[in-house]
């Protein structure tokens, strides 16, 4: 008996170590992905206290001979080291930066996704997915559906390919095949080309399931299940629902995981110069540095064409207000200036000597004929009657005269400076 049961506990080690982890690689996004027989039942993960070490500990697995440890130098993943552990296999992932990060498992793929990254930097519909990865890790089966519906209407690619998949396994094809339509053409994970298969087969659509298995086992290396079992009316559904809204039959692949290269990450952009990567190109092929750079320069390019715009503005303004000429004083000022000159004129009219208007020096001393004796004889008026008088000569006044006409000038002007500051528009009559 005794033998029987150390017989038992002997063989049951080799019973739970049935689970065997492949091969582990890391695609162009900096996920790791650990490739695994079966799932492993009871897997966990942990981040080391300084974030900057992902632990994920498979329960009862057992390394394959080619598990190697890989490392890098450059690129947000720096190592990935498994190692053998008491009670399964541990495996170690460090990150270049302090991080955080989700895991799934994804059943078609078999494998282990494991996502560094920056709560801070996701947008909310990426920051709903991993929040609903998280929710899967602890079990919270109906916390992580909702979360991930929410994503997926947020725009979520990524969430509405969980979510056909996990339509797929529970029976619902209809279902699957909507979330399918809104995932694969910009989904990353490799589970979109299994479920587009799978539908493709169960509707008859043998072309699309070649191409779309073809593309899925380029990027796992590994054949797909065999398809989930189907009920007749939601076989007939699908049928029905591929029939009128066909699937494109060349579907786009993204690129194929590489576990010896890295491609910029969200998580690179916080590392030192010396490890920086060139950025991705788009989907459409148009380089990454291009995609970056672009919306820089054009904003600065609409900054300095604002800012010479406005150098003309205000450079016209000025040659505009410039060439207007303005009054010297203001109107009241001017008119206190009128009348105070039209007095000092006045003043000096009355203090300068009467110019002499005469004739010429004879007609002054002209002697009168009746005093001589003589009869009175007709002279000749002492100019034209049809031409004008010439302009007299005026006479230089005396010098008594021009003392007193500048003395009077000088006590009006300081009585007009006394007047101008007192004035204000108020006071103003």
């Amino acid at each position: 008996m005794r033998l029987r049961y150390i017989a038992l506990f002997g063989f049951l080690p080799l019973g739970l170590a049935a689970t065997i982890v492949e091969r582990i690689t890391v695609d162009h996004q900096g996920r790791v992905a650990l490739f695994c027989s079966e799932l492993p039942i009871g897997w966990g993960s942990e981040l080391s206290p300084d974030k900057q070490r992902i632990i994920v500990t498979l329960p009862g697995a057992e390394p394959s001979a080619e598990l190697r440890p890989r490392s890098w130098s450059q690129g947000p993943i720096r190592e990935v080291y498994p190692q053998r552990s008491r009670n399964g296999v541990k495996v170690y992932i460090t990150v270049a930066s302090p991080c955080g990060y989700s895991a799934v498992w994804l059943p078609y793929s078999r494998c282990l996704l494991i996502t560094p990254l920056r709560w801070e930097k996701l947008s909310p519909g990426d920051e709903l997915y991993h929040s609903a990865l998280l929710a899967l890790e602890l079990g919270s089966e109906t916390v992580a559906e909702s979360l991930l519906t929410e994503a997926a209407h947020r725009g979520s690619a990524d969430a509405a390919a969980l979510l056909a998949t996990r339509a797929l396994s529970s029976g619902r094809a209809v279902t699957a095949l909507a979330w399918l339509r809104q995932a694969w053409r910009q989904s990353t994970l490799p589970e979109v080309y299994g479920v587009m298969a799978y539908l493709a087969e169960l509707a008859g659509r043998t072309e699309l399931q070649l191409q779309a298995s073809t593309h899925f086992r380029n990027l796992t290396e590994r054949s797909l299940p065999p398809p989930p079992s189907l009920a007749a009316d939601s076989l007939a559904a699908l049928t029905e629902a591929m029939l009128h809204f066909p699937l494109q039959d060349s579907p786009h692949p993204p690129p194929k995981p590489d576990s010896g290269s890295h491609i910029t990450h969200p998580l690179s952009a916080t590392t030192s110069g010396s490890n920086s990567v060139p950025t991705p190109p788009s989907a459409s092929g148009t380089p990454g540095w291009i995609l970056l750079w672009s919306p820089i320069v054009f904003t600065g390019i609409a900054a300095v064409s604002v800012g010479f715009a406005l150098r003309f503005l205000l450079t016209a303004l000025r040659k505009r207000s410039s060439s207007r000429s303005s009054a010297p004083f203001p109107s009241y000022v001017q008119a206190a200036l009128r009348h105070y000159r039209s007095a000092d004129e006045l003043g000096a009219q009355q203090h300068s000597p009467a110019p002499d208007n005469g004739g010429t020096e004879q007609q002054r001393e002209r002697i009168d004929p009746a005093a001589q004796g003589g009869q009175p004889e007709v002279s000749a008026p002492p100019f034209p009657v049809d031409t004008p008088p010439e302009r007299a000569v005026p006479i230089a006044p005396a010098p008594e005269v021009a003392q007193l006409w500048r003395e009077r000038l000088r006590h009006r002007s300081e009585y007009l400076r006394q007047q101008l500051r007192n004035y204000t528009p108020a006071t103003l009559p």
